[in-house]
């Protein structure tokens, strides 16, 4: 027996709000500028581990697998932003405020500088790690230590990545650092700024990637810090792609983890599998 009249509108109009909200698209943007925001992480409150990024135009899609009665967008730097999408839908264009930046401690440096290179000294190493570790976040820190009995100040951050394929499109990576939390794993931020790299070397070899932070005067906490490599995507389904890898080798141990949450870390599986590997990845230091 077909269904009554007032259950058939009912059902078509629920069939349809489903669908646009599936389907729902949009732009997050900075508050101030109404700059468009690359690579915002949005994900759902009740299931962080179901999620996408905006595109590097700021664009996005909410597919209907993260369908939730609030979504999260968050970017470093930023207020998060939470939307109870099932109440009252979003608007086209969202908008991000900006926090002020903060650093973990601020200290006048000297004006000779005597340069010091914390990781591996070359490339060498044939292991490849990208976007395959988890699902849709994909982030991966090194842990970095100092020795010194004077304070040390980070110059730059290198880091062996490459594309996968020679006809790939060009990958993003985000770099993030973070302070030394409980179990030795990656805790609160160092400071509310990240550093967006464009990876360009479409070859299997890779090469080096270099981000300069000798502005920030940021120095080295005692007990170490997290340099992440965080892989974004660089398809328009906001997912994270494959195209993009970071090298591994043999010739300085570093620890590596991997982020499986919203705040949760464990141990390399690559570490696990290959215990002699590690992420290439370096530090330039200066007192």
């Amino acid at each position: 027996m077909p269904p009554s009249r007032p259950l058939f509108y009912l059902l078509l109009l629920t069939g349809l709000a489903m669908t646009a909200f599936a389907q729902k698209q949009g732009i997050i943007a900075d508050a101030a500028s109404h700059t468009p925001l690359p690579f915002v992480n949005i994900y759902s409150k009740s299931n962080p581990k179901v999620g996408i990024y905006s595109g590097p135009d700021g664009k996005f899609t909410i597919p209907s697998s993260i369908q939730s009665d609030t979504l999260v967008f968050s970017l470093l730097g930023y207020q998060t932003y939470h939307v109870a999408t099932v109440k009252k839908g979003f608007p086209d264009t969202l908008f991000l405020y900006e926090e002020p930046l903060q650093l973990a401690t601020v200290f006048v440096k000297p004006t000779k500088k005597r340069m010091v290179r914390v990781g591996p000294s070359s490339s060498a190493g044939n292991l490849i790690m990208g976007s395959f570790m988890a699902s849709w976040h994909v982030e991966l820190a090194a842990l970095f230590t100092s020795k010194s009995d004077t304070p040390l100040y980070i110059e730059s951050i290198e880091m062996y990545l490459l594309l996968n394929a020679k006809s790939s499109e060009d990958g993003y990576v985000r770099v993030n650092l973070y302070s030394v939390g409980d179990n030795r794993l990656p805790g609160a931020p160092l400071l509310n700024r990240s550093f967006l790299v464009k990876v360009d070397a479409r070859h299997w070899r890779g090469k080096w990637h270099t981000v300069d932070v000798s502005d920030i005067q940021l120095m080295v906490p005692d007990d170490g810090l997290f340099v992440s490599i965080e892989f974004l995507p660089v398809t328009s389904s906001g997912m994270t792609s494959r195209n993009t890898g970071l090298r591994f080798g043999q010739k300085y141990p570093l620890r590596a983890v991997e982020r499986i949450g919203e705040n949760v870390w464990r141990d390399s599986r690559v570490q696990k599998n290959k215990p002699g590997y590690s992420p290439l990845i370096r530090l330039t230091l200066s007192n």
